[in-house]
């Protein structure tokens, strides 16, 4: 009896011992499955074939719908405002947004009579195609930059880019190889997609920010391969304007240092005090406006003395 007993123990100590070695493992594997499924959430469109704001409610004078056909693919949802002066700029949103979310920066250049095309990404609001994050998105921007090319009123000497977080991204990456983007502003943008996922969850440990890289693949990202902080130097001699808020936890300032000092003039940089990741114009409106405005209509950004 005593040895059957003893028997008994020993096996339930096993399972305890295995249990207590196992249980870290289930436990991290149940987090790292959770940061997988945020950062999906994160990169996906908030919804198909319709705007978190519509036409109408945006209210934006002059403004209209327009469609723009990417390589006998699919085509793409945009807003478009026509210049007054000929000045032109196409706005890029960010992950998990469409061309809404870029609704106060499409006021402010409305506002001051330049032309505006802001476009849904590949995949998200009313865009056809799927998002990649790689190549689709590059022939979407090129296309757009055709497309504003032939509108009555634009001159094609002063067309600029606003790429926003990772719009800015995807702008650093084409705008090299397009001379048609004569100036161009990384607002918020990463040097390296993939350095900037691993920043955001390293503090969960460097297997779970390698792994969710790896699951953004498996789920249909492509890797990230044209990195921004490689490219960022041959925009030159073309004027560059990057921006950062000084409080962004999405998109460390770091990175903009780092692409800021890898570029070449005609250079400007601007760090906003107050602002978090592209809350800008809430939070730091008179300097981020003035700095837009002033560099796509004169190529100079200038700020408000204080």
């Amino acid at each position: 009896m005593t040895t059957e007993s003893s028997r008994s123990g020993r096996r339930r100590l096993r399972w305890v011992i295995a249990a207590a070695v196992t249980a870290p493992f289930f436990v991290y594997a149940a987090l790292v499955m959770r940061l997988v499924l945020h950062e999906y959430r994160m990169n996906q469109p908030p919804m198909r074939g319709r705007l978190a704001v519509s036409t109408a409610d945006a209210s934006v004078e002059g403004m209209r719908d327009v469609r723009i056909q990417v390589d006998k693919r699919f085509d793409l949802g945009a807003w478009y405002v026509p210049p007054k002066q000929g000045v032109a700029v196409i706005l890029t949103h960010g992950t998990g947004a469409d061309r809404s979310s870029t609704l106060a920066e499409i006021r402010l250049f409305a506002a001051a009579g330049v032309g505006v095309l802001a476009f849904d990404w590949p995949g998200h609001g009313t865009s056809g195609g799927k998002n990649r994050w790689g190549r689709d998105e590059r022939a979407a921007l090129a296309a757009t930059v055709t497309w504003l090319t032939l509108q009555p009123g634009v001159d094609r000497r002063q067309i600029g880019v606003v790429g926003l977080s990772i719009g800015g991204y995807v702008a650093a990456e084409v705008a090299p190889t397009d001379q048609r983007i004569r100036r161009l502003a990384l607002i918020g943008t990463p040097t390296d997609a993939d350095y900037q996922t691993i920043r955001q969850y390293l503090h969960y440990g460097r297997p779970a920010a390698e792994f969710v890289i790896k699951a953004n693949q498996w789920l249909g990202l492509e890797p990230d391969t044209m990195k921004a902080r490689d490219l960022v130097s041959r925009i030159a001699p073309r004027p560059l304007l990057i921006i950062t808020g000084a409080r962004d936890n999405a998109v460390p300032t770091e990175m903009s240092d780092t692409l800021f000092a890898l570029a070449r003039e005609p250079k400007q940089f601007i760090r906003l005090p107050h602002s978090a990741h592209l809350n800008y114009l809430s939070a730091d409106s008179a300097e981020y406006a003035q700095a837009l405005i002033s560099f796509f209509t004169t190529g100079r950004a200038l700020v408000p003395s204080k």
